[in-house]
């Protein structure tokens, strides 16, 4: 069961979409797509770096 989500990317101020697997080998949270729009510091709760199994590093 996949789950979609749109996450914070906060490295480079740029929104991600996410992808949740339930699988015992994969990650939990890897970022596969960017856009290029600023998040206004308000706007965000916390800050989590994505597995290092995920093929793009990131901070969401």
């Amino acid at each position: 069961m996949l789950e979609k989500s749109l996450e914070a990317d906060t490295a480079l101020s740029n929104p991600c979409f996410s992808v949740t697997a339930k699988a015992v080998i994969s990650p939990d949270l890897c970022c596969f797509h960017f856009f290029d729009k600023r998040i206004p510091k308000a706007n965000i709760v916390s800050i989590v770096k994505t597995h290092s199994q995920c093929s793009t590093p990131a901070f969401v």
